[in-house]
């Protein structure tokens, strides 16, 4: 009787821990970074901003979900909301509302086969950065402590893991480091300059938690490994030949481009072949 007892408390408990949404870990997560952020990194960031960006993004998700019929999940919105608070900077207040909502618009907006093609975050920022002077990103805000970049990779690779997009993660960061690595030892770079560029918390925090974003990302692991590659390329690429200093956030967002360009292309009627090249992406 015992036996079954432990058995059935058992099974209860893995129920349990199967119905808690990885999202919940992702905010948890976004949230500890946020307060480490402003206690012990001194990120130069306004409560109110946070308070508004949060809200933002919420009433956008709100009235688009009764605009489009949907049921209102908040979860996305507060992730998207977390995820601007965590690296938008700006001293105009009007930045954060519309970053918020233009990267919830794209959601409802932006699709190709029922699904939303740029990660809402990324749209947001590339918005506000393209198209006003007074919003920027501080990716050195991270610092290159080394219990902080160490904190990050060990909470990313666990939300990574739980949302199952560890691949992914692991194909841009590897391709982005082994480029980086390669391009350093042909320019006779010194090792430890070569080693103190991949110090970089936001780097593992794009890799942990933006790019890998189950929603955006590709449904099999094969063609999320390709994904990840081409970012990881595409960051090389404009870091060290475009210098641009937002290289992370821009190459998701060409990678999640070029995908939507290819597949609708290959979505026209064209002969068997690029039938079957459609089928593989």
């Amino acid at each position: 009787m015992l036996i079954k007892i432990r058995k059935l408390i058992k099974m209860q408990n893995t129920e349990n821990i199967k119905k808690i949404d990885v999202r919940s870990y992702q905010m948890a997560a976004q949230v500890l970074f946020l307060t480490l952020g402003i206690y012990f990194l001194d990120f130069d960031i306004n409560y109110f901003n946070v308070f508004i960006t949060m809200l933002s993004t919420i009433f956008t998700q709100y009235i688009c979900c009764l605009f489009f019929k949907q049921r209102f999940e908040a979860k996305n919105a507060v992730i998207t909301g977390l995820s601007l608070s965590l690296v938008l900077r700006s001293n105009d207040l009007v930045i954060f509302i519309l970053a918020g909502v233009v990267a919830i618009l794209s959601k409802f907006i932006i699709r190709f086969n029922n699904r939303h093609i740029f990660n809402p975050a990324i749209f947001g920022l590339i918005s506000v950065l393209l198209f006003s002077n007074s919003a920027w990103i501080s990716p050195g805000q991270w610092g290159t402590l080394s219990w902080v970049l160490a904190l990050l990779i060990i909470i990313g690779l666990f939300v990574a893991v739980k949302s199952n997009r560890l691949d992914v993660a692991l194909a841009f960061i590897s391709t982005y480091i082994v480029l980086t690595g390669v391009r350093g030892f042909w320019l006779n770079e010194p090792l430890n300059l070569i080693f103190y560029q991949f110090e970089n918390g936001a780097a593992f925090l794009f890799t942990f938690f933006t790019i890998s974003d189950p929603k955006t990302t590709p449904q099999t692991s094969s063609k999320r490994i390709v994904f990840g590659i081409i970012a990881g390329v595409w960051a090389m690429i404009l870091r060290y030949y475009f210098y641009n200093p937002y290289y992370i956030v821009y190459s998701l967002a060409l990678t999640s481009g070029m995908i939507l360009l290819i597949k609708i292309i290959l979505s026209f009627e064209y002969p068997k072949i690029f039938n079957k090249m459609s089928k593989a992406l």
